[in-house]
């Protein structure tokens, strides 16, 4: 019962984010890797993987899809195998201008629950992720 209600409320989600984001011509999987470097300067392929749990494959390709739309910058390396990445300046408008929708969106979401109530729920999330982990 709470693996179906989880995968249901994952997947419509899902689809808003991505009916939210096709006007910017990128789809969840493009959001997370533009997400994650909102929060820091650049970031190698190899730690996006590993805190999203992605494949290694999907992050390159994603990247490149972004880099090809001017969104990411990749920073010279003298490690081949490690790619740097970076959100341009385009990248950054992109990410500000649609995670305000992205946040209304939240917002209605929960606009039926009291903080306390919602306090607990992100604590619970939290901790169902802090579990994968282990």
């Amino acid at each position: 019962m709470f693996f179906r209600k989880i995968t249901l409320a994952n997947r419509l989600i899902t689809s808003k984010l991505n009916e939210i984001l096709k006007d910017y011509e990128i789809n969840a999987t493009d959001w997370r890797i533009i997400s994650y470097l909102s929060t820091i300067k650049s970031a190698s392929l190899k730690d996006i993987s590993t805190y999203y749990m992605m494949d290694k494959a999907l992050t390159s390709r994603v990247s490149k899809k972004l880099e090809n739309l001017g969104l990411l910058g990749v920073l010279s390396s003298n490690d081949k195998r490690e790619k740097n990445i970076y959100l341009t300046l385009k990248g950054k408008e992109i990410f500000f201008d649609a995670n305000m929708k992205i946040t209304e969106y939240e917002n209605n979401l929960v606009k039926d629950f009291d903080f306390a109530k919602l306090g607990i729920f992100i604590n619970i999330l939290d901790n169902i992720n802090d579990n994968f982990k282990e």
